[in-house]
């Protein structure tokens, strides 16, 4: 069984900018074009680009820069992601990894959100692994954090910002437990 499993969400892209301008002003219109391309089409912003960057130094300095295996959805901008990472290795494109609801979800204004998606938006503000941010790391690993004893099963989550590394955060992952266990509390570094 491997000992980590690293996601990497997808740097900014363009339609999260435009998605940025409605959260600031629900009566936004959308850029002149801007539904002409197809969610998947979207590219890397020049922040989304160093945002990458980033995690692949992080993942690089923190013994993480290589892996068995290297998954991407086809989207653009996580193929942008994922060759500016630097980290080598042969990445295999799979369908299974693309966003399903999100362009749904993310076309709407917030009081059209509210209305439609309560519970994916209750959900999206209450979990780091369900609303992960540009460039954000999910680590999940069976390494403690604190004995460095490898568990059987992966148990902990660290959800890194690799631009702001006071901002990361280890717990015990709900998910990932047994029934018979409690869930641990996270907790900033």
């Amino acid at each position: 069984m491997p000992e980590d499993l690293v996601l990497v969400r997808h740097g900014q892209s363009e339609a999260n900018i435009v998605q940025k301008r409605f959260k600031r002003d629900p009566q936004a219109a959308a850029p002149d074009g801007f539904f002409d391309r197809h969610d998947s089409e979207m590219r890397l912003s020049p922040t989304g680009r160093a945002q990458a960057r980033a995690a692949g130094d992080w993942l690089r300095r923190n013994g993480l820069g290589t892996f068995d295996l290297y998954y991407v959805s086809p989207h653009v901008r996580t193929v942008e992601t994922a060759a500016t990472l630097a980290l080598g290795g042969e990445w295999v494109i799979d369908v299974r990894w693309r966003e399903r609801d999100w362009g749904e979800f993310g076309v709407l204004n917030q009081v059209e959100r509210a209305e439609r998606f309560a519970l994916s938006q209750k959900l999206k503000d209450r979990d780091p692994s369900y609303n992960a941010r540009n460039g954000q790391l999910l680590h999940y690993t069976r390494r403690d954090p604190v004995s460095g004893r490898i568990d059987p099963k992966i148990r902990w989550m660290r959800s890194i910002y690799p631009w702001d590394e006071l901002m990361e955060l280890v717990s015990r992952h709900p998910l990932l437990l047994g029934d018979d266990e409690p869930m641990g509390q996270g907790s900033p570094r």
